[in-house]
């Protein structure tokens, strides 16, 4: 609905496209309707040009911007909030899920390598663990389209914007754990790897939650949740 009116943006596009918006709501401004209103397409090519071209001079670096390399790696957060009260913190940081950021690059870079093993490899695959190859693959590109187009980006950018590329990798670890674990005298094992890898993430969420959510945390426990110097503000 907001995105058919007018708003703080609104001065960066051309008089036509500003043309086609309705006024603010709770404005007095009546709206004319355009004798040449822009189409869809055209609209829509003259949005996302303008926002790559707007965004393309932030080149200002910002404390919680981070390298697109070290995103794997969960080198830097955001702060939104951080505040003491008394002997307590109450503090909000974007940063992910510590171990379940860390298990999914292990588990990417473990099924980068077992493809790399594959291909210096003679014997045939059978077709289920084949089709677990080719599913993982496909994930493997998702996770590089929404990953790598950042290495050519020169404004600054935050650890959020690996948030997408990420979700393909959480979907590889079930991949790569029934990929490597098979065979039927490996159900046992298969499903203990599942739960614990589930319940080590979930104990992390459950550790970390007070400085996601802004709960209060004593300032001893701050320190150990803070296990890098570069998370902290």
């Amino acid at each position: 609905h907001t995105l058919v009116r007018h708003g703080p943006g609104s001065p960066y596009m051309s008089e036509r496209f500003q043309s086609s918006l309705l006024p603010t709501v709770g404005s007095n401004q009546h709206f004319v309707v355009p004798e040449n209103p822009p189409g869809f397409l055209e609209s829509f090519i003259e949005l996302h040009s303008t926002m790559f071209r707007l965004n393309s001079q932030i080149t200002q670096p910002h404390p919680y911007g981070s390298f697109w390399l070290t995103w794997p790696f969960l080198y830097r957060g955001v702060l939104f909030f951080n505040e003491k009260i008394g002997e307590n913190w109450e503090i909000q940081l974007l940063l992910g899920n510590p171990m379940g950021w860390y298990l999914a690059t292990a588990f990417l870079v473990s099924f980068v390598g077992y493809l790399v093993y594959r291909l210096y490899k003679t014997n045939e695959l059978a077709p289920e663990k084949k089709k677990l190859c080719e599913t993982g693959a496909w994930l493997l590109l998702g996770y590089g389209l929404n990953y790598l187009p950042y290495s050519m980006i020169a404004r600054t950018c935050y650890m959020y914007h690996y948030v997408p590329a990420i979700y393909w990798n959480f979907f590889m670890i079930p991949v790569f754990i029934e990929l490597t674990l098979f065979d039927q005298k490996y159900d046992s094992l298969r499903l203990l790897a599942f739960y614990s890898v589930g319940l080590v993430v979930l104990v992390s969420w459950y550790y970390f939650c007070p400085i996601f959510y802004g709960f209060d945390v004593e300032d001893s426990r701050v320190n150990r949740m803070f296990w890098f110097r570069s998370w902290m503000w």
